[in-house]
Protein backbone atom coordinates (compact mmCIF):
# COMPACT_ATOMS: atom_id res chain seq x y z
CA UNK A 1 0.00 0.00 0.00
CA UNK A 2 1.61 3.37 -1.13
CA UNK A 3 1.70 5.91 2.18
CA UNK A 4 0.57 8.75 -0.11
CA UNK A 5 -1.13 8.64 -3.53
CA UNK A 6 -2.69 11.84 -5.24
CA UNK A 7 -5.21 12.30 -7.64
CA UNK A 8 -5.23 14.97 -9.96
CA UNK A 9 -4.75 17.10 -7.04
CA UNK A 10 -5.92 21.17 -7.40
CA UNK A 11 -4.62 24.29 -5.44
CA UNK A 12 -5.29 27.98 -6.43
CA UNK A 13 -4.63 30.94 -4.32
CA UNK A 14 -7.03 33.80 -4.19
CA UNK A 15 -9.23 31.57 -6.11
CA UNK A 16 -11.91 33.27 -7.86
CA UNK A 17 -9.70 36.56 -8.20
CA UNK A 18 -8.04 38.86 -10.62
CA UNK A 19 -4.86 37.50 -8.20
CA UNK A 20 -5.71 34.32 -8.60
CA UNK A 21 -2.30 31.50 -8.36
CA UNK A 22 -3.38 28.16 -10.36
CA UNK A 23 -0.79 26.67 -8.22
CA UNK A 24 -1.09 22.68 -8.69
CA UNK A 25 -2.37 21.46 -12.01
CA UNK A 26 -4.14 17.80 -11.51
CA UNK A 27 -1.01 16.35 -9.75
CA UNK A 28 -1.23 12.88 -9.80
CA UNK A 29 1.97 10.34 -7.96
CA UNK A 30 1.66 7.40 -5.72
CA UNK A 31 4.57 7.13 -2.63
CA UNK A 32 5.56 4.33 -1.20
CA UNK A 33 6.70 3.71 2.15
CA UNK A 34 10.59 3.78 2.37
CA UNK A 35 11.38 5.63 -0.71
CA UNK A 36 13.65 8.90 -0.50
CA UNK A 37 12.23 11.29 -3.12
CA UNK A 38 13.94 14.31 -4.25
CA UNK A 39 11.10 17.51 -5.27
CA UNK A 40 12.79 19.65 -8.25
CA UNK A 41 11.86 22.85 -9.82
CA UNK A 42 12.39 26.16 -9.75
CA UNK A 43 11.21 29.28 -7.47
CA UNK A 44 7.26 29.68 -7.95
CA UNK A 45 7.23 26.02 -9.89
CA UNK A 46 4.66 24.44 -6.45
CA UNK A 47 7.54 22.88 -4.54
CA UNK A 48 6.21 24.34 -0.98
CA UNK A 49 2.74 24.50 -2.08
CA UNK A 50 3.12 20.41 -2.50
CA UNK A 51 5.07 19.64 0.29
CA UNK A 52 2.11 21.86 2.43
CA UNK A 53 -0.20 19.80 1.65
CA UNK A 54 1.24 16.63 1.71
CA UNK A 55 1.97 17.44 5.74
CA UNK A 56 -1.50 19.15 6.65
CA UNK A 57 -0.49 22.20 6.54
CA UNK A 58 -2.97 23.68 3.61
CA UNK A 59 -5.84 22.55 2.11
CA UNK A 60 -6.13 21.41 -1.61
CA UNK A 61 -8.94 22.98 -4.22
CA UNK A 62 -10.15 20.00 -5.93
CA UNK A 63 -8.72 15.71 -6.52
CA UNK A 64 -8.11 13.40 -3.72
CA UNK A 65 -5.25 12.66 -1.18
CA UNK A 66 -4.96 9.72 0.57
CA UNK A 67 -2.30 8.82 3.47
CA UNK A 68 -2.02 5.36 4.36
CA UNK A 69 -4.54 4.39 2.16
CA UNK A 70 -7.27 6.66 3.94
CA UNK A 71 -8.72 9.88 2.01
CA UNK A 72 -8.04 13.43 3.89
CA UNK A 73 -10.29 15.65 2.63
CA UNK A 74 -13.00 15.18 5.13
CA UNK A 75 -10.83 15.13 7.90
CA UNK A 76 -11.18 17.79 10.98
CA UNK A 77 -8.56 20.13 11.66
CA UNK A 78 -8.05 18.10 15.04
CA UNK A 79 -7.49 15.24 13.49
CA UNK A 80 -5.04 16.49 10.76
CA UNK A 81 -3.15 17.98 13.56
CA UNK A 82 -3.15 14.81 15.37
CA UNK A 83 -1.88 13.18 11.93
CA UNK A 84 0.57 16.41 11.19
CA UNK A 85 2.28 15.54 15.09
CA UNK A 86 2.27 11.90 15.02
CA UNK A 87 3.47 10.94 11.28
CA UNK A 88 4.69 13.70 9.81
CA UNK A 89 8.43 15.90 10.51
CA UNK A 90 9.04 19.10 8.93
CA UNK A 91 12.48 20.30 8.48
CA UNK A 92 12.92 23.95 6.98
CA UNK A 93 15.52 25.99 5.18
CA UNK A 94 15.46 28.53 7.83
CA UNK A 95 14.89 26.12 10.45
CA UNK A 96 12.26 26.90 12.14
CA UNK A 97 13.56 27.02 15.58
CA UNK A 98 12.34 28.96 18.68
CA UNK A 99 15.31 31.16 18.97
CA UNK A 100 15.23 32.12 22.67
CA UNK A 101 14.80 28.30 23.77
CA UNK A 102 17.97 25.93 23.76
CA UNK A 103 17.92 22.96 21.69
CA UNK A 104 16.52 20.49 24.32
CA UNK A 105 13.86 22.65 24.60
CA UNK A 106 12.72 22.90 21.03
CA UNK A 107 13.54 19.01 20.55
CA UNK A 108 11.25 18.58 23.00
CA UNK A 109 8.28 20.79 21.71
CA UNK A 110 6.59 18.32 19.73
CA UNK A 111 6.75 15.65 22.50
CA UNK A 112 4.62 17.79 24.69
CA UNK A 113 2.27 18.17 22.39
CA UNK A 114 2.23 14.31 21.57
CA UNK A 115 -0.76 13.43 24.34
CA UNK A 116 1.01 9.57 23.73
CA UNK A 117 4.13 10.82 25.31
CA UNK A 118 5.11 10.88 28.91
CA UNK A 119 6.29 13.44 30.79
CA UNK A 120 9.11 11.61 32.47
CA UNK A 121 10.42 10.50 28.54
CA UNK A 122 10.62 13.38 27.08
CA UNK A 123 14.01 15.02 28.62
CA UNK A 124 15.51 11.24 27.93
CA UNK A 125 14.38 10.98 24.41
CA UNK A 126 15.50 14.69 23.23
CA UNK A 127 18.64 14.98 25.16
CA UNK A 128 19.24 11.02 23.09
CA UNK A 129 18.14 12.40 19.64
CA UNK A 130 20.34 15.41 20.32
CA UNK A 131 23.38 12.92 21.34
CA UNK A 132 22.83 10.57 18.00
CA UNK A 133 22.93 13.71 15.68
CA UNK A 134 26.28 14.66 17.34
CA UNK A 135 25.62 17.12 18.91
CA UNK A 136 24.28 16.31 22.73
CA UNK A 137 27.17 18.55 24.20
CA UNK A 138 25.18 21.94 22.98
CA UNK A 139 21.68 20.49 24.68
CA UNK A 140 21.68 23.73 26.75
CA UNK A 141 22.77 26.13 24.49
CA UNK A 142 20.49 28.87 23.20
CA UNK A 143 19.99 27.84 19.75
CA UNK A 144 20.55 31.31 17.88
CA UNK A 145 24.41 30.93 19.29
CA UNK A 146 24.72 27.70 17.56
CA UNK A 147 26.04 27.65 13.98
CA UNK A 148 23.87 26.75 11.11
CA UNK A 149 24.94 22.91 10.64
CA UNK A 150 24.30 22.47 14.04
CA UNK A 151 20.92 24.25 14.27
CA UNK A 152 19.90 22.19 10.94
CA UNK A 153 20.26 19.14 13.35
CA UNK A 154 18.63 20.67 16.10
CA UNK A 155 16.14 20.89 13.16
CA UNK A 156 16.37 17.43 12.39
CA UNK A 157 16.03 16.11 16.03
CA UNK A 158 12.98 17.58 16.35
CA UNK A 159 11.23 16.40 13.18
CA UNK A 160 11.70 13.34 14.17
CA UNK A 161 11.05 13.45 18.19
CA UNK A 162 8.31 11.57 17.35
CA UNK A 163 9.30 8.52 15.39
CA UNK A 164 7.60 10.03 12.21
CA UNK A 165 6.64 7.87 8.88
CA UNK A 166 6.94 10.94 6.53
CA UNK A 167 9.64 13.34 6.54
CA UNK A 168 9.10 16.76 4.75
CA UNK A 169 12.32 18.80 4.00
CA UNK A 170 11.64 22.27 2.14
CA UNK A 171 14.92 23.40 0.65
CA UNK A 172 17.14 21.55 3.84
CA UNK A 173 20.38 22.37 2.68
CA UNK A 174 20.20 25.78 0.64
CA UNK A 175 21.51 27.88 3.96
CA UNK A 176 24.76 25.32 4.13
CA UNK A 177 27.86 25.41 3.23
CA UNK A 178 28.35 22.29 0.60
CA UNK A 179 30.40 20.39 3.61
CA UNK A 180 27.89 20.43 6.20
CA UNK A 181 25.01 20.07 3.29
CA UNK A 182 26.84 16.61 2.81
CA UNK A 183 26.19 15.90 6.58
CA UNK A 184 22.73 16.64 6.88
CA UNK A 185 22.36 14.49 3.55
CA UNK A 186 24.75 11.62 5.21
CA UNK A 187 21.69 12.08 8.19
CA UNK A 188 18.74 11.74 5.78
CA UNK A 189 20.01 8.80 4.70
CA UNK A 190 20.34 7.22 7.98
CA UNK A 191 17.31 7.92 8.83
CA UNK A 192 15.87 6.34 5.59
CA UNK A 193 17.85 3.47 5.71
CA UNK A 194 17.69 2.79 9.01
CA UNK A 195 14.85 3.79 10.50
CA UNK A 196 12.62 3.48 7.44
CA UNK A 197 11.01 7.15 7.37
CA UNK A 198 9.87 7.88 3.95
CA UNK A 199 11.84 11.15 2.79
CA UNK A 200 10.62 13.87 0.64
CA UNK A 201 13.11 16.67 0.22
CA UNK A 202 12.48 20.08 -2.12
CA UNK A 203 15.78 20.95 -3.47
CA UNK A 204 16.76 23.30 -6.85
CA UNK A 205 20.36 20.94 -6.74
CA UNK A 206 20.51 18.58 -9.15
CA UNK A 207 23.71 17.23 -6.86
CA UNK A 208 21.36 17.01 -3.79
CA UNK A 209 18.85 15.53 -5.72
CA UNK A 210 21.12 12.52 -7.53
CA UNK A 211 21.20 11.39 -3.56
CA UNK A 212 17.69 10.21 -3.76
CA UNK A 213 16.62 6.96 -4.95
CA UNK A 214 13.69 8.95 -7.28
CA UNK A 215 13.16 12.53 -8.88
CA UNK A 216 10.06 14.28 -9.20
CA UNK A 217 10.03 17.58 -11.61
CA UNK A 218 7.83 20.17 -10.75
CA UNK A 219 7.27 22.68 -13.38
CA UNK A 220 4.00 25.41 -13.42
CA UNK A 221 2.33 23.41 -11.15
CA UNK A 222 2.36 19.97 -13.13
CA UNK A 223 4.51 17.05 -12.06
CA UNK A 224 6.63 14.27 -14.16
CA UNK A 225 9.27 12.22 -13.76
CA UNK A 226 11.42 13.12 -16.85
CA UNK A 227 13.05 15.40 -17.44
Amino acid sequence: MSLIRLDHLEKYYNKGKETQVHALKGVSLEIESGEMVALMGVSGSGKSTLLHILGFLDSFDGGRYDFEGAGTSSLKAEELARLRNEKIGFVMQNFGLILHQNALQNVSLPLLLNKKTKYARIRPRALRLLQDLGIGEKADVPVDQLSGGQQQRVAIARAIANKPKLLLADEPTGALDSQTAEEVMQIFHRLNEEKGMTVILATHDPRIAAECSRILYLEDGRINETQ
